[in-house]
């Protein structure tokens, strides 16, 4: 559960997410990031994606760190001069090790594969497969609807011909 997860057609939480039991309808264990960060998003497992920015003075910094609970796992490294206006949108892979947003897919490894620009990831569907929005290119405002975007075409979504979001995927 969570409050306020759309900000400027991204998924942004800044606050804690927390189990609710579906016995009770009350919460449970709560999962928060250390320090300045603010939660994005959280995997069954309490693995979550922390993100932070800071808009003062020589402009705009921001770090991005995985957590699993509250605990640092790795840090990507955020490519040079991103693409996106943070917060950007971010999608963790299923194992944990690459972590798809706004311009690219950065792994744990260090790898970083460069992304069509106006896709914005919003899951993964397999290892080599992400889901999202990909943005009108006459218009960043507006969305083509649903696409998807494989890791071997990356310059090159799928529009799926309808509107929505990802909520997750069915095992």
């Amino acid at each position: 559960a969570t409050q306020n997860p759309q900000f400027d057609q991204q998924t942004f939480y800044r606050g804690r997410f927390a189990h609710v039991s579906t016995a009770t309808g009350l919460p449970g264990s709560a999962y928060a990031c250390q320090g300045d960060s603010q939660a994005w998003s959280v995997a069954p497992d309490g693995t979550t994606v922390c993100a932070t920015s800071n808009n003062a003075g020589a402009g705009l910094t921001a770090s991005v760190s995985v957590q699993s609970p509250g605990q640092p796992v790795w840090q990507p490294a955020l490519p040079a001069n991103p693409p996106f206006g943070f917060p950007g949108s971010f999608a963790l892979s299923a194992d944990g090790g690459r972590l798809a947003m706004d311009g690219a897919v950065v792994g744990r490894s260090a790898s970083t594969v460069a992304l069509n620009t106006s896709f914005k990831p919003q899951g993964w569907l397999d290892a080599g497969t992400m889901i999202g929005v990909q943005l009108s290119a006459a218009d960043p405002n507006k969305s083509d609807g649903m696409a998807y975007l494989r890791l071997s075409n990356p310059m090159h979504p799928v529009i799926l011909g309808f509107r929505g979001e990802f909520v997750g995927a069915i095992n």
